[in-house]
């Protein structure tokens, strides 16, 4: 098709034969003749234009390597070679456009045929740029996938395995040759059969799926945990043609969160046990002052029915024995007040019978417990339907009869019951019921009592007055005679000095006798001291750096520093030495949990209240954790269990709302921790 180019002795082409331009110029691809020795270019076509961005004015005339600043993957030397042996070459290069975009396209080299050296080549140029940073990226994809640690591999969306890298033959076992064309389903245990299923549909719908675990089986039968990421593999049309999969082994980490788990239900489940042991011996404590508070016993009693509910009770009630021998019901206690109604209803319609749990306890003097009531019993013990549709709305769980019992004698009942809260009796509260119901029949027994002794009692109080009034006036009379013997008394005799000790001790005696007298008819009550507040008028910032100055030795050992930002003086009432203990509370909490991190610790007033900000940089606190941390014995866990026993914000809180404040903390997990106190001026 090409001649060769003539020149003249000058070195200038004087005769080219070259195809049609019409015909070159419909084609897509670049087409472009140059002599092989001088480089010049003679033609160019539109597909050149198109692809370089030079016009043929621009090019013809001009060395094409270096317009195009080729970049060949050979010496150009061994292409000659090849266009002078085999008449053709065909290989990538690089080209530079007018525009300074780098392109590759893949060429092919044609040269003048005869018996005489190469000269004029005619190239034909194709853009294979995009395919080929394609072809660059998915090379480098498939190294990185070959040597990741995770296991990748690839499927079509029947879920047919296409790919399968060696980490993937680690953690299934699986060589690539024993899996590939198989069904994922060989990975999946036999309890998740609608697991795949699912999962191809949510990818046939273009979605993303991250981090989700499940579980896998290895090609040994045995299991894993595993965490897998996959996404939806598109052609370059946009159409959704399989799948790939990342996959990570977290069986160990599942192993250790379940064994944290375990560990941290069974140190709840001793918390709880403390908490409730402390709470019933708690109540007894408060039961034992309520029965000590009067001896009114039926006032007492209906205390007592008050207390327990709901502290160790949803529904309490207690039946005492009147003067005639009849049981009757003395007080209902229940959190749901309109309950109680429900319950007297329940009573009235249907009275215990003579096998009842209470006419046990009345004839045998022992306690009676269900600790767990189903419906299947309440559904035995039914008398109609009516019966058992009041018994299931009061929704009694479980529950405790004992006998209140003094001297030997039955003089009453009282009945503890769960329902609503969901809790169980055991045991323990057995034990718990049947000393509350010794001490409330002794309340009872003691009040009855009390009322035979009532007339004795008035005796003994006109007695006293009596006595009281008739020994001041004696008592008197003799203090006046003891100072008038003292002035009888003279200096100068010589018993004098024995006179005055005799009267000296006769007017103690006197002064005795009077402190008797009062003392009989003093009557003190000592009530339970309450949560006080000792106030007085100091600068809240000063009291920040005198606590700041307290914890120097601890900042350094810690390696940390406190930025303080107090905003001029912030006065006001308050309790110097609580307020002392909720900033140390916090700087230590700071600390704690702070590490090396610097402290930033501000003060600010404005009209209303003081606001004190400590803001520490540790790991945070968890959105769900930010108000459970002020109740009692609670801490955030951390990967260093720092140590503690929860109590330091408990208390912080406590002194705040005993001032009229709040106390709250603001936090982003990873990113520190801030605590607010406001309190009024």
């Amino acid at each position: 098709m090409i001649d060769r180019v003539r020149q003249n002795p000058d070195g200038e082409a004087v005769e080219n034969y070259v195809p049609p331009s019409a015909l070159l110029d419909l084609a897509y691809d670049a087409i472009l003749c140059w002599d092989f020795h001088t480089e010049l270019i003679t033609l160019w076509n539109r597909g050149a234009e198109d692809l370089y961005g030079y016009s043929r004015d621009e090019a013809i005339g001009h060395p094409v390597h270096d317009l195009l600043q080729t970049e060949f993957p050979v010496p150009l030397d061994h292409i000659g070679h090849a266009l002078d042996t085999r008449g053709h070459w065909e290989g990538q290069l690089v080209h530079h456009t007018k525009d300074g975009r780098t392109i590759v396209v893949s060429s092919r080299w044609a040269a003048q045929t005869g018996d005489l050296p190469p000269s004029t080549v005619l190239e034909i140029n194709t853009d294979v740029t995009d395919r080929a940073r394609r072809e660059e990226q998915d090379a480098r994809m498939a190294a990185i996938v070959q040597s990741s640690n995770d296991t990748i591999f690839s499927k079509t969306l029947d879920g047919i395995i296409t790919s399968w890298n060696p980490a993937a033959e680690r953690m299934y076992g699986y060589t690539d040759t024993e899996i590939v064309g198989k069904s994922v389903a060989i990975l999946v245990p036999g309890d998740l059969p609608d697991e795949i299923p699912s999962i191809l549909a949510r990818l046939r719908r273009g979605e993303r799926i991250e981090n989700y675990e499940t579980r896998r089986v290895r090609k040994d039968g045995s299991e894993l945990n595993v965490s897998i990421s996959i996404s939806p593999i598109r052609d370059v049309s946009g159409t959704i043609t399989g799948a790939a999969t990342i996959a990570r082994d977290i069986t160990e980490r599942v192993r250790m969160e379940e064994e944290h788990r375990r560990l941290l239900d069974r140190e709840r489940a001793a918390r709880s046990a403390a908490e409730w042991a402390q709470e019933r011996l708690s109540f007894l404590a408060a039961a034992s002052a309520v029965l000590g508070t009067s001896l009114d016993f039926e006032a007492t009693l209906t205390n007592l029915a008050w207390l327990a509910v709901p502290r160790v009770a949803d529904f309490c009630t207690v039946l005492v024995m009147d003067e005639e021998g009849e049981l009757r019901r003395l007080v209902a206690a229940h959190v749901d007040s309109e309950k109680i109604a429900m319950a007297e209803e329940l009573e009235r319609r249907y009275p215990p019978g003579k096998d009842s749990g209470t006419s046990r306890i009345l004839a045998t003097g022992e306690p009676d417990m269900i600790a767990v009531i189903t419906d299947e019993m309440l559904a035995r013990g039914a008398r109609d339907a009516e019966h058992l549709r009041l018994m299931r709305e009061l929704q009694i769980g479980s529950y405790i009869s004992a006998p209140l019992v003094a001297r030997g004698r039955v003089l009453g009942v009282i009945s503890l019951v769960m329902a609503e809260s969901g809790r169980h009796y055991s045991k323990d509260d057995l034990s718990l019921v049947m000393d509350l119901a010794r001490r409330a029949g002794t309340a009872v027994d003691n009040a009855r009592l009390y009322g035979e002794t009532q007339e004795a009692l008035q005796l003994r109080e006109e007695f006293l007055s009596i006595a009281s009034h008739e020994l001041r006036t004696p008592l008197t009379a003799l203090r006046l005679q003891a100072q008038l013997l003292r002035r009888l008394v003279k200096d100068d005799q010589e018993p004098a000095g024995d006179s005055r000790r005799l009267i000296d001790g006769v007017e103690r005696q006197v002064k005795r006798l009077s402190r008797l007298t009062s003392d009989l008819l003093d009557v003190s009550r000592i009530s339970a001291g309450r949560f006080e507040l000792d106030t007085s008028r100091f600068d809240l910032g000063v009291l920040v750096r005198e606590v700041v100055a307290r914890f120097e030795d601890e900042l350094q050992a810690a390696g940390s520093s406190i930025a303080l930002d107090l905003n001029g003086p912030v006065l006001g009432n308050w309790d110097r030495h609580r307020l002392d203990q909720v900033i140390a509370n916090l700087l230590s909490n700071a600390l704690k949990y702070g590490g090396d991190a610097p402290i930033h610790i501000a003060t600010r007033a404005d009209s209303e209240v003081a606001r004190l900000t400590v803001s520490d940089q540790g790991p945070g606190i968890a959105t769900e954790n930010l108000e459970r941390i002020f109740d009692r014995f609670e801490r955030v866990e951390t990967s260093d269990r720092t140590p503690g026993l929860g109590l330091g914000l408990f208390i912080a809180r406590e002194i705040v709302e005993a001032h009229g404040g709040t106390i709250r903390a603001r936090s982003v997990s990873g990113q520190g921790s801030t605590f607010t106190v406001e309190i009024p001026l």
